[in-house]
């Protein structure tokens, strides 16, 4: 008897903007360095990339307000906040 399992893991690979080109936003956490234990660093980029479809920010500290600390737990989370 075969199984057969969904599971909602979508593979990093497969993620597109909507025109067929990768979002820019995981460019720019690779070039700022930012990238930790990559335990929080998706629900990161998508937080912040909801947060500029939402309203484009003026100044980059807006953005760190609304970043969920409690994702934030790993020993080099400090440089991330």
């Amino acid at each position: 008897m075969a199984h057969h399992w969904r599971a909602c893991v979508v593979p990093a690979a497969t993620l597109r903007a909507p025109a067929g080109t990768p979002h820019p936003l995981p460019n720019a956490f690779v070039a700022e360095q930012a990238g930790q234990c990559a335990y929080c660093i998706p629900g990161m980029v998508v937080t912040a990339a909801a947060l500029l479809k939402e309203k484009p920010p003026r100044v980059p500290l807006r953005l760190r307000w609304p970043m969920p600390s409690s994702t934030l737990r790993g020993p080099g989370c400090g440089s991330c906040r």
